[in-house]
């Protein structure tokens, strides 16, 4: 392999562009997954300790997990954005498109088969109560998880039960059907639609946050299901191969491709990758779903 001198340009060029003809123009299409208003309104009412009330909103993952995320789960690439906000701050649809809902989680598992722990309580690592939507404009998928609630503009699909694992439903549903308007468990989602909120199911420290076939997802009490993580919403990019199912290599959509502090933020000036799946604002921060685009 030959030396690679910047390896920022490289991730760009190998990853940003890739789709199924090895190229595919990168465009913005997307907003944050908030509405401006409602987020405010949120943090006015907050309680929690934990979360500045002079921010926004923080960004505590990037592409590249932080150590501290590392050291929980052993993984070190993250291929998405996680943003922090305050438990229960409603999730907007950042694009139009088809969208499923389900949920998905696993336990931590050591080497042995035996279920990892934290502070002696058993883990398990997931998206959680997800929604996943597809945008023809693009052709492109966009996943929000870890909600601790779904609302009713989306329909759930039962996750199934494998070796105590949760294995979502109806996530690689072919594009002709997932678009074909007679699938009752797809819903079309508009640009800033609510479509659930914001928290860490998924993230199991010690319990279950899934009731077995439940037709509503349990909606998650972060007074009874604590979590190792904080409440954030996680959002990332992909085109899922119709073949296998599996999603070909993620966009950062902020077109940054590192750790969570090189991330931009209206608390924290840094400078957006050259072609960022986002719209911006004047401010060349990323719009929010209430904003004009």
């Amino acid at each position: 392999m030959p030396r690679i001198e910047n390896w920022s340009q490289y991730r760009h060029d190998a990853l940003h562009h890739l789709g199924l003809d090895g190229h595919i123009d990168a465009i913005p299409y997307l907003t944050l997954p908030l509405r401006k208003q409602e987020l405010l309104d949120t943090i006015r009412y907050n309680r929690d300790p934990h979360f500045n009330k002079r921010r926004l909103y923080d960004i505590t993952e990037g592409t590249i997990y932080s150590q501290a995320e590392q050291r929980i789960h052993g993984k070190r690439i993250h291929a998405a954005i996680d943003y922090h906000v305050p438990y229960g701050t409603p999730v907007a649809a950042p694009a139009c498109g088809y969208a499923v809902a389900s949920y998905q989680s696993a336990w931590l598992r050591e080497p042995d088969g035996s279920i990892r722990t934290l502070e002696g309580r058993p883990i398990a690592f997931g998206l959680g109560y997800y929604i996943q939507i597809y945008v023809p404009e693009v052709d492109r998928y966009i996943q929000l998880g870890h909600l601790s609630d779904l609302s009713d503009v989306v329909h759930f699909s039962k996750p199934v039960l494998e070796d105590r694992d949760w294995i979502p439903t109806h996530y690689a549903t072919p594009l002709d059907e997932l678009t074909s308007g007679k699938l009752d468990f797809v819903s079309y989602v508009n640009h800033g639609d609510i479509l659930g909120q914001v928290g860490y199911s998924g993230l199991r420290w010690g319990y279950d946050d899934y009731t077995l076939g439940a037709e509503q997802p349990v909606v998650i009490d972060p007074e009874v299901h604590v979590s190792y993580d904080e409440p954030h919403v996680h959002v990332e990019e992909f085109y899922r191969n119709q073949l296998t199912g599996a999603k070909t290599p993620r966009r950062c959509i902020y077109d940054i491709y590192l750790s969570k502090d090189r991330y931009p933020t209206p608390t924290r000036v840094r400078q957006m990758g050259s072609e960022p799946l986002l719209y911006l604002d004047s401010n060349e921060l990323p719009k929010f779903a209430d904003d004009h685009i």
